[in-house]
């Protein structure tokens, strides 16, 4: 029986010894957890415990990103009230004011 220790793994980049399958339940497994996993050979068995996770800084599009990722989510909550609305009540939403009124420019 082998001991290794691995470190420097990173998500989606093959790793030497490692099935790919093995590597994305590595990468599911969260911190101080085990597991087992089927090496690359197809026979033999992973026992593994993951010790440490690093998580890269955000980059410069972190904060674009969470702005669009606010602003679609609002859109899309909006339009789920709305047909609701619609749905519920038998009423037609005035989709011009409604505009007006969320600050959305039709884009």
């Amino acid at each position: 029986l082998a001991v290794q220790k691995l470190a420097g793994l990173k998500r989606g980049r093959p790793a030497e010894g490692l099935d790919p399958r093995a590597l994305g339940r590595i990468f599911d497994t969260d911190k101080d957890k085990s597991g087992i996993a089927i090496a690359d050979d197809g026979i033999s068995r992973l026992v593994y415990r993951i010790t440490r996770v690093n998580l890269p800084a955000p980059g410069p599009e972190a904060e674009q990103l969470d702005a669009t990722l606010a602003r679609n989510l609002q859109e899309d909550l909006l339009t789920q009230y709305v047909v609701r609305v619609q749905a519920d009540l038998g009423v037609r939403v005035n989709e011009a004011a409604l505009r007006q009124v969320t600050g959305d420019s039709g884009n």
